[in-house]
């Protein structure tokens, strides 16, 4: 979409009670090539400008698009301009295709993890020293000055995103994160458990970590409001009504009137998730009508 469609967007999420918003960081659309494609920290930084309270996060940087330095300075840079609404939400990476297309090198997945958790030591350095030194086996920096600082202290919240990665993603998460970002909802007990762990060797509160889940949804303000968007979505993508629904449920696509979708993230709360980043209609973002319905029907349980 446009810069003012979101930008619209993003205002009356805010005025609607949103607690935050996210881009996503990709260079090309996910959902067509050849769609427009507004990258993610340059659109971060104007929507930091026509935004007040939201918070405002990327989901999730990919670490091999940008030098661990040049991101700090980046993200300190959003912080300043938003006075301090910031959330950074980071990952490995893991579109070859797009790296390919860019000339952007991808690397073997265990290189890409080592390469995270030493990007993020990197950016708590810049964040908080006054001329942070750090030697790694991938990224090296030598007095990298960092002003101004972010203005949340000590840091923006960091967030590792995690969807695969059961063992070592978990220890970067627990030894240098502030919280964690989940996609697959399957490997959640078994990242939560691995990270409950890892604070438990290391001595850090567990009750420290945001733990976030990013999933979609497909909300209607009644039945038949819902299962009229059921069948749009089932016409666009010809596939029979029950089949599509299946498949969503199959993917763990939060579905339904307002009592099913507040059963399904009660249970995601009972599992231990305190955040979330929800893509509303599955990907029908060219209306107000989501962001609408939800904060309606949805976030009213949840702020008492």
């Amino acid at each position: 979409m446009s810069f003012e469609s979101l930008a619209q967007i993003w205002k009356r999420a805010e005025g609607f009670g949103f607690d935050s918003a996210w881009l996503y960081d990709h260079f090309y659309s996910m959902g067509g090539k050849y769609q427009n494609c507004l990258e993610c920290w340059t659109t971060l930084s104007a929507l930091a400008v026509v935004t007040k309270k939201i918070r405002i996060g990327s989901n999730v940087t990919c670490n091999s698009f940008r030098h661990p330095s040049v991101l700090a300075k980046m993200v300190s840079t959003v912080d300043a301009i938003s006075g301090g609404r910031v959330e950074l939400a980071i990952g490995a990476g893991w579109y070859e295709e797009e790296h390919i297309a860019y000339g952007i090198p991808f690397q073997s997945a265990p290189e890409r993890v080592a390469r995270l958790s030493e990007s993020i030591q990197i950016l708590k350095k810049m964040f908080t020293e006054d001329e942070p030194y750090f030697q790694g086996k991938y990224y090296v920096i030598r007095g990298a000055l960092n002003y101004p600082k972010p203005v949340q202290k000590p840091n923006p919240p960091i967030y590792v995103g995690v969807n695969k990665g059961t063992k070592v993603m978990p220890k970067i998460a627990a030894d240098y994160a502030d919280g964690v970002a989940f996609g697959n909802p399957v490997l959640m007990k078994t990242i939560l458990k691995n990270i409950k762990k890892r604070c438990k060797e290391t001595g850090r509160n567990y009750r420290e970590i945001i733990t976030t889940w990013e999933g979609s949804v497909l909300l209607g303000k009644d039945s038949d409001a819902f299962h009229s968007k059921l069948e749009i979505l089932a016409n666009k993508r010809n596939k029979n009504v029950e089949e599509l629904r299946k498949e969503l449920l199959s993917k763990n696509v939060l579905i339904g009137d307002p009592e099913e979708v507040i059963a399904g993230i009660e249970n995601y709360i009972e599992i231990g998730i305190k955040h979330f980043i929800l893509h509303l209609d599955l990907g029908n973002y060219n209306t107000n009508e989501p962001v609408e319905t939800f904060a309606k029907y949805i976030i009213p349980n949840f702020n008492k």
